[in-house]
């Protein structure tokens, strides 16, 4: 018998174009790998799987409109903690 820790995955998406110290402050509220920024200073979500949805993104009113987050509600990814023998 196995344990499992199932999450189910992040759908986060940026709604407007966020670039310079907005785009930092983005990027410091999700975990890291989850927003990365372009060349053009321009923030992306680069993997949404390490999303951990905290919702640190809603504390600043300058960004918070910024982002969408949601979760793909028939999905999941099944990760065995540990085997029960």
């Amino acid at each position: 018998m196995n344990n499992c820790f199932i999450p189910s995955i992040a759908r986060d998406q940026i709604d407007r174009e966020v670039s310079g110290s907005q785009a930092t402050l983005l990027q410091s509220c999700f975990s890291p790998g989850v927003i990365g920024l372009g060349p053009d200073g321009k923030a992306f979500v680069r993997d949404a799987r390490y999303d951990t949805c905290s919702r640190n993104v809603y504390r600043y009113d300058e960004i918070k409109d910024a982002v969408i987050l949601s979760r793909v509600r028939d999905h999941f990814i099944c990760v065995p903690i540990r085997s029960i023998t």
